[in-house]
C-alpha cells in the first residue's frame, strides 16, 4: 500500500511540472522579444488600431496638450482614442530599457500603469502592470481594453 501511495504521489508531482513547463515555453512564444533599450527623450505617437488605443509621449520635454484640456498646461505624455476618455500622465521611469508610465484618468478617479518596451521588429509592445482600468465603450457597456498589446509607432505630430 505504501508504494502505490508513492507512487500516486509522484505522478501528481510530475504532471503540474509538464503543464507549467508548457505554458513557460508558450508565454515566451507569445511575448516579444526585446532588441532595443528605450531612452529617456522617447517621443513619438504609439497606436493600435485595433483597439483604438494612442499613447502620445514626448519623455524628453513636458510640451503636449491634451485635447479639450488646455487649462492644465503641457503634459509629457496622454492616451486617447476610442478609450472611455482621455489619461494623463503622471508619473515616469525608465528602468531596465522599458519606460513604466503612470496615468490617471481626466477626473482623478482611476490611474493605470503601463509598460512601454521596443520589440526587435522596431515596433513597441503596450503591458498594463497590476490590473487594467482603461474602458471603451461597446454598444452601452464599458468594457476594459486588453492587458497587452503591439503598438506601432509614429513621429509626433508637430
Amino acid at each position: 500500500m505504501p508504494r502505490i501511495f508513492f507512487i500516486f504521489a509522484m505522478l501528481l508531482a510530475i504532471v503540474p511540472s509538464a503543464s507549467a513547463q508548457q505554458s513557460l515555453e508558450q508565454s515566451k512564444r507569445s511575448s516579444p522579444s526585446i532588441n532595443v533599450p528605450i531612452s529617456d527623450t522617447l517621443t513619438g505617437t504609439f497606436y493600435n488600431d485595433d483597439i483604438g488605443l494612442r499613447l502620445h509621449v514626448d519623455l524628453g520635454k513636458e510640451r503636449l496638450i491634451v485635447p479639450g484640456m488646455a487649462f492644465l498646461g503641457p503634459v509629457f505624455a496622454y492616451m486617447d482614442g476610442r478609450i472611455y476618455g482621455s489619461w494623463m500622465l503622471v508619473k515616469k521611469e525608465v528602468k531596465n530599457g522599458k519606460a513604466i508610465l503612470r496615468f490617471t484618468n481626466e477626473i482623478g478617479s482611476d490611474s493605470q500603469d503601463v509598460e512601454l518596451t521596443q520589440t526587435a521588429d522596431g515596433n513597441y509592445f503596450y503591458r498594463t502592470l497590476g490590473g487594467n482600468n482603461v474602458k471603451k465603450v461597446v454598444g452601452r457597456r464599458l468594457v476594459k481594453i486588453a492587458d497587452s498589446m503591439p503598438m506601432k509607432r509614429r513621429a509626433l505630430d508637430q
